[in-house]
Order: C-alpha cells, then sequence, then structure tokens
C-alpha cells in the first residue's frame, strides 16, 4: 500500500500524459511516511524526499518513458535520526539534498549535512557542518541554488545561542567558497527560509522578541547587499521567494500565530518595498 499523500504527489506529476502510476514502499509503519520536497525536472522526471518518523531521509527518482516506470532510490546513509530533506535539481541532471540531525537522536551534538548527488542516484561528496563534540546543536533550514551551479545551506548554531545564523556557499563539487554571518547584532534572530535570485540569494529572518521579520539580500561572493524591514509579522513556517521579468523581487510568508494566513511582499531590486498584501 502507498500512503495517501505520495499517491496524491505521483498521480499530480503522473507520467506526463496525464496518467497517474503507483510505487511500492514497503514498511509496518506506512502511514509514517511523509514528503518533504519534490523537484521535476525538463524530461518530466522528478524526485522527491520520502521522510519516515525515526528514519532517515530517502531521495525517490522517477522517470518513465515507453518501457515503463524506472526509478531509483537514495537514503542518507547511517547517521541516525534526521529532520530536513530539502532538495534541489542540479544543471547536471544530479540533486543536492540538505538534512540536519535531530538533538533527540544525537544528544548534545548535531550537525548539518549536504548531500551531492549524480544523476544516476550516486554519492558523489558530503559536506558537514559541526557535530563535533564542542560544537553545540546546528539546524538547518534549507538550501538555495547558486548562479554557478552550487548552493547556499541556511543555518543556525543552536536556538538561543549566542553564536549568528550563516549562510554558507558551496561550490559544484562541495567545498566551501565563502561564509556570512547572518545579522550578528542581533542576539536572537532566528532564519526561516533561503531562495535564489539571478545574481544572489534572499534571506528571510525573525526576531522572536522584538516581532520583526527582515528580508535579506546576499550577492553571489557572499556580500550583504541590502536588508529591508518586512511590514508584517511572519512566522518560521513555510516561505517562497521568486522574481519577475522586470527585476523586482516577491516574498510570500506565512503569518505569526496563524498559520491559515500568510503575509505577500515585492521589493525593488534595491530593497525597496513596492506593495505588500496580507
Amino acid at each position: 500500500m502507498v500512503p495517501t499523500c505520495v499517491m496524491a504527489l505521483l498521480a499530480l506529476l503522473g507520467t506526463g500524459t496525464g496518467e497517474s502510476f503507483s510505487l511500492l514502499f514497503p514498511s509496518p509503519d506506512i502511514w509514517l511516511y511523509g514528503v518533504q520536497d519534490v523537484v521535476q525536472y525538463s524530461d518530466e522526471s522528478f524526485a522527491f524526499t520520502l521522510c519516515e518518523v525515526m528514519e532517515n531521509p530517502t531521495i525517490v527518482h522517477v522517470h518513465t518513458d515507453d518501457g515503463g516506470v524506472h526509478e531509483w532510490r537514495f537514503t542518507v546513509p547511517g547517521r541516525g535520526l534526521e529532520s530536513g530533506g530539502w532538495l534541489l535539481s542540479t544543471t547536471d541532471g544530479g540533486l543536492y539534498l540538505c538534512s540536519y540531525s535531530e538533538p533527540r537522536a544525537t544528544g548534545i551534538d548535531s550537525d548539518i549535512v549536504v548531500f551531492g548527488i549524480s544523476g544516476e542516484g550516486d554519492l558523489d561528496w558530503a559536506y558537514q557542518i559541526g557535530g563535533g563534540r564542542d560544537d553545540g546543536v546546528y539546524v538547518g533550514f534549507g538550501i538555495a541554488l547558486a548562479p554557478d551551479g552550487g548552493c547556499a545551506v541556511l543555518g543556525l548554531p543552536g536556538y538561543y545561542s549566542e553564536k549568528p545564523a550563516f549562510l554558507t556557499k558551496l561550490s559544484p563539487e562541495g567545498s566551501v567558497d565563502w561564509t556570512l554571518e547572518l545579522m550578528p547584532e542581533k542576539e536572537y534572530c532566528f532564519p526561516v527560509a533561503v531562495g535564489s535570485v539571478s545574481d544572489g540569494f534572499l534571506v528571510l529572518m525573525i526576531d522572536e522578541f522584538e516581532d520583526n521579520t527582515d528580508l535579506l539580500k546576499v550577492g553571489e561572493q557572499g556580500e550583504l547587499d541590502w536588508s529591508a524591514h518586512f511590514p508584517w509579522s511572519c512566522g518560521q513556517g513555510p516561505a517562497a521567494f521568486g522574481q519577475t521579468a522586470e527585476g523586482d523581487l516577491v516574498l510570500y510568508c506565512s503569518a505569526r500565530n496563524d498559520t491559515r494566513s500568510g503575509a505577500l511582499a515585492r521589493f525593488s531590486e534595491d530593497g525597496d518595498l513596492i506593495d505588500s498584501h496580507r
């Protein structure tokens, strides 16, 4: 039996012909499965991360042709309980996967790991942030594709840590190009999400104590281009970024303490607020 959430995903993406199909995911606790993220390629193949309680995320890549349904799977190797499972499709047909180990599984130590995976499902490289005995609890908040084909990972060295949130840029080969501390002057400022724009990245940050929300524009070389105050109070729920044909930047985020509503704002390339709606 395939869980309802996975069946709905497969029915939506289908085979490119409007037909749906099913895949088998044997487990004694099949109802615990959930889909974390999904990407679709131009050839109508797609991949998604499948997460199960107390298990590491698994990437399932599906391709269909006249010969039927073909798939490969990649499971985060033996690292204990994992959270996250954010996916990005790379320019060469591969994938980036970002996850982080849960403190309740690893004790006081936790880390963020980004995996570079080939289009055939083989592990090309892995980069770890934190995880040492004195490193504290590192938490991941997502990844974004970089203009050069690499990726940037958004993280935090533990909630209520004295260390600020950070954005680390990785090359397509998995080496570190730069790391930028985000709003280090603020004591309790938390990251929410990161997204890509044509010349860098957008990062959404919230200050839990001052009830502030800020949008940061980070250049592709790791410089902070500007920061802009968001007119609404955002929560730590889902957020999405976009860019119009004219270059304006669009942000949507969930409202604080109310997951049934959200806020939408449009900024200029220079960070000036154009309009907003809630």
